[in-house]
Parts: structure tokens; sequence; C-alpha cells
């Protein structure tokens, strides 16, 4: 009987837990302002007070505890980032958008188990990185200077190489180039690198290459060409490629993308190339999520792609793709997306694949 009350009590007490979670989740902390008894901050014995009034999304572990706060306050004020520090499991914290300063960052040091920050578009420079240096836990650091507002340069990355557990560093927009990026190759766990529209050229594709364990680079909008991509071979690791809006780039530079067997996605968006470039990556056997939307792709370069046999997603939007190249695909029984808008295909191209393909989704524009 006594069993029977407890594990009665325990499912009520559970239920009453997740209720409060959910609402939490969707309301922020405003829920906070009732009966104290019911809120997990008196069950876990931890204040949450300083959280309430802000414009918050949390995440919380199997135990309840805040694992995750996605700061959505133009301002969160110095109290907010100093009282995190009270919170014993935060792993990410996100404050990307907002006026987190270089002074802020002194206080973020002082999250010990802190794994993902989230700078992108926030007024901070490299004085403020500095702050970072002895942050043991951080795994991921963000940076993004597409409004201008971050002011980080190849100086930065003295601060970032400090930080050994590093493994996923973004610095798209940034000024940032090969001198940079020298300081990181220290960083042995790095598996995730992207410099979009940065400083970045071939010659900073050799410096890249000593990166052995990355898997995931995104060059995008960058400057470099055929020759520059043939430096990164050595990276035996890399699963995510993506070389997308690089106006530089012609046929022969898929000749080395193609002997990176390895790959899964390969993002070649408004690039140059057509068929006899695509002809290269028949070797991509590995291949699941291609991009090949505004190149110069035509019915002939699909006959390579559907010996992909692993491919679940393709991208071949504004191509001269028409019903006599999607023939090739209706055998490739791994597709589960196909975006073909503004191409030749007309309604019965689309009928048709769909049909020799129920389980892809086939996404046509015109045709829908």
């Amino acid at each position: 009987m006594l069993m029977k009350l407890r594990h009665f009590f325990n499912a009520r007490f559970c239920s009453l837990l997740g209720l409060f979670l959910l609402l939490v989740q969707v309301s922020g902390l405003e829920t906070l302002a009732g009966d104290p008894e019911t809120t997990l901050a008196f069950l876990k014995g931890y204040d949450l007070a300083f959280l309430k009034g802000y414009d918050l999304l949390l995440k919380r572990d199997g135990e309840g505890y805040i694992t995750d706060i996605h700061v959505r306050e133009q301002a969160p004020t110095d109290e907010l980032l100093g009282e995190l520090q009270t919170l014993p499991r935060l792993q990410s914290l996100v404050l990307a958008g907002t006026a987190t300063t270089d002074e802020s960052l002194g206080l973020i040091t002082k999250l010990e188990y802190l794994r993902n920050l989230d700078l992108r578009n926030c007024p901070v420079s490299n004085a403020g990185l500095a702050h970072l240096t002895g942050m043991k836990s951080l795994a991921a650091i963000r940076l993004s200077g597409s409004t201008g507002e971050t002011t980080v340069d190849d100086d930065g990355m003295v601060s970032l190489a400090a930080i050994s557990s590093l493994q996923t560093v973004m610095l798209d927009g940034l000024w940032v180039s090969e001198g940079g990026l020298e300081h990181l190759v220290v960083l042995e766990g790095l598996k995730e690198l992207t410099l979009a529209q940065t400083l970045v050229g071939d010659e900073a594709l050799p410096v890249i290459a000593r990166m052995k364990k990355l898997r995931r680079l995104r060059l995008a909008k960058t400057s470099i060409t055929a020759e520059g991509l043939g430096s990164i071979a050595p990276l035996s690791e890399l699963r995510d490629l993506d070389i997308s809006e690089c106006a530089s780039l012609d046929d022969t530079a898929l000749e080395p993308v193609g002997l990176l067997s390895q790959l899964e996605r390969l993002n070649l968006w408004r690039v140059p190339v057509g068929d006899e470039g695509i002809r290269h990556l028949a070797g991509l056997r590995n291949m699941k999520w291609l991009n090949l939307d505004n190149t110069m792709l035509t019915d002939s370069g699909l006959g390579v792609v559907a010996g992909m046999p692993a491919l679940a997603t393709l991208h071949i939007g504004s191509t001269a793709v028409s019903n006599a190249g999607i023939k090739h695909l209706m055998k490739l029984s791994s597709l589960r997306e196909v975006f073909l808008a503004r191409t030749a295909v007309d309604a019965a191209g689309v009928a048709a694949l769909r049909k020799a393909l129920p389980e892809a989704a086939v996404v046509d524009t015109a045709a829908d």
C-alpha cells in the first residue's frame, strides 16, 4: 500500500512539474510570480528570481536544472549576466543580437561549465575575447560581423587559440585572414570552422589544411580559387563543405572536391560550375545533401547525381534541368527531398517524379 501511494505522489509530482516546465518555456519566468512552493527554484534549492522579467528562452535537463538560456533582451544587464553563475548546470548561452559588450564578457568567464557561447552581432571586440581565455569547458564560440557590430579581427584569434577546449569557431563576416587562422592551428579538437565573407583566400587554405580534425568548413562568398582548393585534400575527416557564392571558382575547382570521398554535404549554390565540373563529383558515394541551385547544371549532369546512393536532399532550382533529366533521379530511392523550383520541369515531370519516389517530398513552386 505504501509503495502504491509513493508511486501515486511521484506521478502527480512529475505531472505538475512537467506542466510547470512547459509554462516556463512558453511564457518565460512570469510563472515564478505564483506560489513559490510549486516552482522549480524552490524544489532545487536555488533562487531564480533574478531571471524574472527578462525576455528569455530556457531549456532544462531531465532533472529540471537550466542548461540553456537564449537571452532575447536587447540590453541584458550586468546584474543578469553576473547572476548566471548561480546556475550550476548552465551549458549554453545565446546572446546573439544583444548589446552585450566587452566589459560584460568579463562576467561570462565565471560560467565554469559553459560549452556554447553565441555572440553573433554583439558589439564585442578583440579586447572582449581576451576575457574568455580562462574558460576550460567552452566548446563552441559563435561570432558574426554581418551587421558591423562585432569588430573582431586577426588579433582576436590569439585569445581564441588559448581556449584549448574549442571544437566550433564561427567567424563569418569578420576581418579574419590566414594570419589569424595561423593561431587556431593549435586547437587540436577543432571540428567546425565557418569563414563566410571573410578575408580568406587561397593563401589561407594550406593553413586550414593543418586543422586535421575538421568535419565542417564554410568558405562561402570568399575569394578562393580552384588552385587553392587543392590544398584541402589532407582534410580526411571533412564531412560538410560550403563553397557557395565563391565567384572565382570554375569547373576545375570540383576536381579536388571530388577527391574528398568522405563528404556528406556540399553546398555549391551560385557557384559558376556546370556539367563538366559536376562529373568530378561522381566518386562522392557518401553524399547525403547537395545544393546545386543557381549553377549551370543541365540534364546531363543529373546523371552523375543519380549515382550518389546515399543522397537524401537535392537542390537543383534555377538550373536548366528539364523533364528529361528528372528521369535520372527516378531510381534514386534514397531521396527524401528534391527542390526544383524555377526549372524547365513542368507539372507532368513533377508528378512522374512523385510517383517514382513516393517517400520523397518534391517541391516545385510553379507546379504546386
